[in-house]
């Protein structure tokens, strides 16, 4: 999703127009893919329903998949010189300061997941703080369950200062091209961003836990 809309904003950038159909196409493609391994990683080793499967997909991890890929995307986009040409757009140092907040936000997840877990091997750990990144923390384990709530406020948190980054370095030619060709995708992040952070909320800690529980104990039977 990132290495698909990243490059379609600095082309827009360079050509004045709107994301080409392919990058659409490959960009709606590759949301859909991580939001649905993130609902099998939800569900490892329990056997849902077709509805309680559509529900943690859709509710939860599409948004969420939504609203962190676009974050990052705008984020790496604002945060680098704006191209006129395609020799500024290879040209132009590259932007670190996303890989600086992507580092952080697996730091955090992997230090959340040790301090919840401290039995949780350490190669666990960092394949569950990678998909984290993007999925949100998994079910299938009581100790996943848990950091439903905190984990969405530290998305959150990291939202806002991502956002006051970017306000203080992107200029005004950054905006404008956003507002004039991708503006449903400036009104589609917030959106999905509170969405997710309210599901994080509503989700997180004993309720999706005994829900859980009572999934394993229908199967049991």
């Amino acid at each position: 999703g990132v290495l698909t809309l990243y490059p379609a904003l600095l082309r827009s950038a360079v050509t004045g127009q709107g994301m080409d159909p392919l990058f659409l196409a490959s960009s709606a493609v590759g949301l859909v893919s991580i939001a649905r391994c993130s609902a099998k990683l939800h569900f490892y080793g329990q056997s849902p329903s077709l509805q309680e499967w559509a529900k943690v997909a859709v509710l939860a991890k599409f948004p969420g998949v939504v609203s962190q890929v676009l974050a990052f995307a705008i984020f790496a986009f604002l945060t680098r010189p704006l191209p006129r040409s395609d020799g500024e757009m290879r040209g132009h140092p590259q932007c670190y300061l996303v890989f600086l907040f992507l580092a952080l936000e697996l730091a955090l997840n992997f230090a959340q997941l040790r301090a919840i877990s401290p039995q949780m091997c350490k190669s666990v750990a960092a394949m569950l703080a990678s998909s984290m990144a993007v999925g949100g923390p998994p079910g299938l384990l009581r100790a996943l369950d848990v950091a439903k709530a905190s984990h969405g406020l530290q998305h959150a948190m990291l939202l806002l200062v991502m956002a006051g980054v970017a306000a203080k370095v992107a200029t005004a030619a950054h905006w404008r091209m956003l507002a004039e060709l991708y503006w449903p995708y400036l009104i589609l992040l917030p959106a999905t961003a509170v969405w997710s952070f309210a599901m994080s909320q509503c989700q997180g800690g004993g309720r999706a836990h005994a829900a859980a529980v009572a999934m394993r104990l229908r199967q049991a039977l």
